[in-house]
């Protein structure tokens, strides 16, 4: 089957390091190809600032303060919602070209479709409790180009999650007291139980199907 190639957004998923390098050289190439991209739907000097805003956040946080992690969480979602955005205005600029796609320093989707498979179990690469929020706990798993949603989940008992195909079902699940569904592989969790225990499972995601959860990883709020 083919498809017309379109720009990816699989660099929503790189590392933080790799965003700020991708985002300075979206910029130079748009800047260098004004008569293609004569008026981008985001300003460059905004695409400018926004990868110097999470560049200054990532070297602040390098130290380990909860909170200035946090806020460098924040810039790094901002940077690519926005991003997203410029992405889908070259992507309706280049119509399927994938010439242009690169020219604006993107990435371009395959022209081949092939079946997707369902995710590998998901690996839980971080998990802490901050250690300035009572009843807050940040969560990372690693990437997984063939994910495109996770489910993390937190219970009050290390008991499996259980899935029925794609859907999660309360009753099945009587122990969990939250979850987040997101396309990101970064989740904070706030308002849970105070100096207690919690255990936390991720399910990776795709057109496809469900990947088996993984197994619940102990975590202790403060």
């Amino acid at each position: 089957m083919i498809r017309t190639p379109g720009v990816s957004m699989d660099f929503k998923k790189i590392t933080i390091a790799d965003k700020i390098v991708f985002g300075n050289n979206v910029v130079v190439a748009l800047a260098a190809n004004v008569p293609t991209f004569a008026v981008p739907d985001v300003p460059l000097a905004t695409l400018t600032a926004l990868t110097t805003t999470l560049s200054n956040a990532a070297q602040a946080a390098a130290g380990g303060d909860h909170q200035k992690i946090a806020t460098m969480h924040a810039a790094e979602k901002t940077w690519e919602t926005t991003f997203g955005t410029e992405a889908k205005y070259v992507d309706r600029i280049a119509n399927g070209t994938q010439a242009t796609i690169l020219l604006a320093g993107f990435v371009a989707t395959s022209s081949q479709t092939t079946i997707a498979a369902v995710p590998a179990i998901a690996h839980i690469s971080k998990g802490v409790a901050n250690a300035t929020m009572p009843g807050s706990i940040h969560v990372e798993v690693d990437f997984d180009a063939t994910a495109k949603n996770y489910l993390c989940i937190v219970s009050s008992t290390n008991a499996p999650i259980v899935l029925n195909g794609n859907q999660f079902i309360l009753a099945n699940n009587p122990t969990v007291i939250a979850f987040i569904s997101d396309s990101h592989r970064k989740f904070d969790f706030s308002g849970l139980p105070s100096r207690a225990d919690v255990f936390v499972s991720v399910v990776a995601q795709n057109s496809t199907g469900s990947a088996a959860p993984s197994s619940p990883l102990s975590l202790r709020t403060l």
